[in-house]
């Protein structure tokens, strides 16, 4: 197994002659392969199966960001048994979508602002036609990242806990939360479209339950088809205070903790200038195994709360990009006012986040994230289509994140074990965007 994350260190950098290679975005075959680091002499071979544990912490520094290496025992504990799972399974999309890419290859158009336009359905840009060299490299696979498979959204329930000083001020919250894909849905290029995928890309929307100040607070969140970089969402709000629903508009992107999840769907490429950092070798909880809320309400995190170095992680090739704010932008996530630039680690076949670190102007991380997943094809349980169950539904979920917020010594895990991205038929998802539903029953 070729590994690469050395270079990966703070900042992240990754050598060019990756790049250069004639095909750049190649996904190695199933299989752990042995080989040497970069820096080692001796070859390091990580087999399926194998645990790691506290005192092996230095053979990670290849195969994860050097910023939560860093960050004590965050993330990294002395009693973590971290067990190397699959190399480099395949979790590729359903041939349905894989052959949208290819139907509708060169239909997607960059705009001058760094939108998108023409794009139908499957990836805008076919990654054989991505050349590492041009300029609008990053650009184009931040919209690929953005109009990944994400079969029908996700529908979830969910606990966030609020964490500082190492566990101590602990507040969850619970609820319930959506996001129904609508536009450009490779399963439903033929016959009729989703409800209203004429108007929005997606809409997103949720219930809080838990705890009482915010209770029976419903919102809706609608992102408009073609909407411009700098264009907010429509937002509708139940406060349960004044038993009426307000209306406004919202340009949260990531992280968001009560709204939309800390998920980075909602990330708009025209508003930053991107390049692309290199493709290595990671470690990531993209398949993870144990449990968590709501099957498991429990589970211990380590002693920050934040870790899950206790669980099956996957050897992946990744795809590291670099975004930066243009002039009179800020970073999604700058909360300090300090933060100039972000580096996302992406799974390079499924283009799900695995990794987001900003940092500020002296190249100091600021806030941290890992992302949790799960396989839809190991569930049993797992739902079909609602007009084909035969349709393979192929789809990484996202279950869960870890958020160190390093400035603020605070963070924030969140949990959603049995999240499903199949939606509910459409007279269901009509219900579901009716802004009316908000207030109803109340």
């Amino acid at each position: 197994m070729r590994l690469h994350f050395a270079t990966l260190a703070l900042p992240l950098i990754v050598s060019a002659a990756r790049l250069s290679a004639a095909d750049p975005w190649t996904i190695p075959p199933e299989g752990c392969h042995a080989a040497t680091s970069a820096e080692d002499v001796e070859p390091q071979t990580l087999r399926e199966g194998q645990m790691l544990h506290g005192t092996d912490r230095r053979r990670l520094r290849h195969l994860v960001p050097k910023a939560f290496l860093d960050a004590g025992d965050v993330f990294f504990h002395e009693e973590m048994r971290l067990e190397i799972g699959p190399c480099y399974r395949d979790y590729s999309a359903p041939a349905f979508f894989t052959d949208a890419t290819r139907r509708f290859r060169n239909r997607a158009v960059l705009r001058e602002d760094g939108g998108l336009e023409g794009h139908v359905a499957g990836l805008p840009f076919s990654p054989k036609d991505i050349h590492p060299e041009d300029s609008t490299a990053g650009l184009r696979w931040a919209w690929n990242a953005v109009r990944r498979y994400a079969a029908g959204g996700s529908f979830e329930e969910y606990r966030i806990l609020q964490l500082s000083n190492g566990r101590r001020g602990v507040r969850h919250h619970r609820g319930r939360r959506f996001v129904v894909q609508l536009a450009h849905r490779a399963d439903r290029i033929e016959g009729d479209p989703p409800p209203r995928a004429d108007r929005f890309e997606w809409v997103a929307g949720g219930e809080h339950l838990h705890p009482s100040p915010s209770r029976g607070m419903r919102w809706l969140q609608f992102r408009r088809r073609g909407a411009d970089p700098d264009e907010w969402d429509k937002y509708h709000q139940y406060e349960p205070e004044l038993r009426r629903v307000t209306t406004g508009t919202f340009y949260l992107e990531i992280p968001s903790v009560h709204h939309i999840g800390v998920r980075p769907h909602g990330f708009r490429p025209g508003g930053y200038t991107w390049r692309v950092l290199g493709t290595p070798d990671v470690l990531a909880p993209i398949n993870a195994r144990g449990p968590l809320y709501p099957e498991a309400e429990d589970r211990v995190f380590g002693p920050w709360g934040l870790s899950l170095a206790s669980d099956r992680w996957d050897v992946r090739r990744a795809l590291v990009l670099e975004a930066r704010p243009k002039p009179g932008r800020v970073l999604p996530s700058n909360a300090s006012g300090t933060e100039v630039r972000i580096v996302r680690v992406l799974d390079l076949q499924t283009l799900r986040d695995l990794y987001y670190v900003s940092y500020d102007s002296d190249g100091a991380p600021v806030l941290l994230i890992q992302w949790i997943g799960r396989w839809s094809e190991d569930r049993r349980d797992y739902p079909g289509w609602p007009d084909d169950p035969t349709r393979p539904v192929r789809h990484i979920d996202h279950v869960g994140a870890m958020m160190w917020h390093r400035a603020n010594d605070d963070g924030h895990r969140w949990e959603t074990w049995n999240t499903v991205s199949v939606p509910p038929p459409d007279s269901e998802v009509l219900e579901l965007l009716s802004v009316g539903r908000l207030s109803r029953g109340r």
